[in-house]
């Protein structure tokens, strides 16, 4: 435990601003949905109770100036998935996660077991629609996209948090039987492309946590140069 936190205690620390006032001129979810996510980060960790839940090993990666330049920081095992997935003929895209509910569930069944057994609620109910508002900036907003087969078939979703410099994967799930296409490495690198187009103010791209995930998981993020910081989270 001792290593563990000297470890912690050693990473370059990095402030995310999360933009709260551009969000007066948005939609109250996104005003609602910044304060939720800065109260989250900013409470006290459930096992460290002296730090702050999302103070320490969060895993982000630091956006370079152009997708060029991003693409590079990746792994080359991660890049070589990619493009088996392009030359396969899959495709990534935004959805409207309403419209693909029997997909998304399809998904979710398909692998009862992925970091830990998936919850029975997500595996025995189908999704539900939501009611998110439609964002009126590129600050703040909650989009979710899609990795189609070559036949059309939604095979992974995400969702996304834009909160000012953050842009944090809040889930991400692929097709158990089409993972050796590497569907998720497209899904990950493509959001990553989307943000320089799409949300320009968004210079963090997060994926969750460093240190609580498992060794495996915290490999898989290295290859996306997903890498654990302290962070002050300014509102």
């Amino acid at each position: 435990m001792l290593d563990s936190l000297k470890q912690m205690l050693s990473m370059e620390k990095v402030s995310v601003n999360l933009m709260y006032s551009r969000s007066m001129e948005n939609n109250k979810f996104f005003q609602d949905m910044v304060k939720n996510y800065h109260t989250d980060c900013t409470s006290r960790h459930k096992k460290y109770f002296f730090i702050q839940q999302m103070s320490m090993g969060v895993a982000l990666c630091r956006m370079p100036l152009s997708k060029d330049q991003y693409f590079m920081t990746i792994e080359a095992s991660a890049r070589r998935n990619f493009k088996k997935s392009v030359k396969q003929g899959f495709t990534f895209a935004p959805i409207d996660y309403n419209e693909h509910l029997d997909a998304v569930w399809d998904i979710l069944r398909s692998a009862p077991v992925r970091q830990g057994n998936m919850p029975d609620e997500m595996l025995n109910n189908r999704p539900t629609p939501h009611s998110d508002p439609k964002s009126k900036s590129y600050y703040h907003d909650y989009p979710y996209f899609g990795v189609f087969s070559p036949e059309g078939k939604l095979v992974a979703y995400s969702s996304c948090l834009i909160a000012g410099e953050l842009a944090m994967i809040t889930d991400i799930y692929g097709h158990a039987d089409y993972l050796e296409e590497g569907i998720v490495p497209m899904m990950i690198i493509e959001i990553g492309k989307w943000l320089y187009d799409h949300y320009p103010a968004s210079i963090w791209f997060g994926y969750g946590t460093y240190f609580g995930a498992m060794e495996n998981m915290r490999r898989f993020k290295r290859k996306f140069n997903f890498m654990p910081y302290r962070v002050k989270w300014i509102l």
